[in-house]
């Protein structure tokens, strides 16, 4: 891809502070880096969500048919490289603002493009079957996810499906140090415009937004080796985290310090049995909406229900009967500081 068709933004990247180089858009809060170690850290945190939700998506696809499908901040790339595999007669697009998934080893029917999904994204309204939208928790105020979900409904065919998948980044059953760093994660977000917590609004969103038979489960995802394969995985991602909010513009710690700290959040992660919520919420564009116009707004009214329901469904046999729902009160929460703003 030629640099010299490209905006300035997608040419560069900005190194900060604490080291890491992170994207150059102004009007894009997302705080995380772009480098290598964040790759890694985004590779293994989608084999983490591959094995909790068993599989890479969660609704009915046909797979003998040519599906469009988008994969909406595709990072890496790794989700839809799987799933240019998986549906071989689909097309696959995956959208970035940073330019870190692959450009030239890649199966034919997978596409990768730069795109502010801020500024729109650039595809024909009703184009695609089923869009896939994860962890954006960190890159969107509350205002932009309502615009970002009346970005993706315009792309989504009716009856097409779309799939969230998010957490509000807070580790509950906190030690004092576990609580610092939620602390550092919570005000290092306000100060970008962002609030993490409002992720677990996903399900009204997506009803306010006009997306109909809007369906949605939630679970404890446990952090540290108590929680066996997917407790270490995601003691693993809560690290590469931790680090970004110890070093970062509040935490603003040196190497020794954060090594320190993540010493103590580990050790109290395993004797609280410490936890993240993770959300996925699933959702259908409407066959005909309708918009009506009264004296203060206009709203969308849609049919009572759609032809195709979202059925939330296990693409995989693997068993992950470790990782419980969050309603199952598998240990109680202790108090957390992290209250509503």
């Amino acid at each position: 891809m030629p640099t010299s068709t490209l905006p300035e933004w997608a040419c560069r990247s900005r190194r900060c502070d604490d080291g890491r180089t992170r994207h150059t858009v102004e009007s894009a809060p997302y705080m995380l880096p772009n480098d290598l170690t964040e790759s890694d850290r985004l590779d293994a945190q989608h084999y983490l969500v591959r094995f909790v939700f068993k599989g890479n998506y969660n609704v009915q696809l046909n797979d003998s048919s040519d599906l469009r499908i988008l994969d909406v901040a595709t990072g890496t790339g790794v989700w839809a490289l799987e799933m240019a595999h998986e549906f071989p007669k689909a097309q696959i697009h995956g959208v970035d603002i940073s330019a870190i998934f692959p450009t030239e080893i890649k199966p034919p029917n997978c596409h990768f493009q730069l795109c502010n999904i801020l500024d729109g994204l650039p595809f024909p309204d009703n184009h695609f079957d089923f869009i896939y939208q994860r962890l954006l928790v960190y890159a969107l105020s509350p205002a932009q996810r309502r615009q970002v979900n009346a970005e993706l409904l315009r792309v989504l065919k009716p009856e097409g499906f779309l799939q969230l998948v998010e957490s509000d980044g807070i580790v509950y059953n906190p030690g004092p140090q576990m609580e610092r760093i939620n602390q550092l994660s919570l005000e290092t977000s306000l100060r970008h415009g962002v609030d993490p917590r409002e992720v677990q609004t996903m399900k009204s969103g997506l009803k306010h937004s006009g997306y109909i038979n809007v369906n949605s489960f939630n679970i404890a995802l446990p952090v540290g080796a108590w929680g066996g394969k997917a407790g270490q995985l995601s003691g693993q991602n809560m690290h590469g985290l931790a680090t970004i909010w110890l070093k970062g513009e509040v935490g603003k710690m040196n190497q020794d310090e954060c090594d320190a700290a993540l010493k103590v959040a580990d050790a109290e992660c395993e004797a609280n049995q410490s936890y993240y919520k993770v959300w996925l919420v699933v959702g259908t564009k409407p066959k005909e909406p309708k918009k009506i116009t009264n004296a203060s707004s206009t709203v969308t009214v849609t049919p009572n229900m759609s032809g195709k329901v979202p059925v939330l469904v296990s693409t995989s046999s693997s068993s992950s009967s470790d990782i419980p729902r969050v309603s199952s009160s598998h240990h109680a929460e202790k108090n957390s500081s992290m209250s509503a703003a």
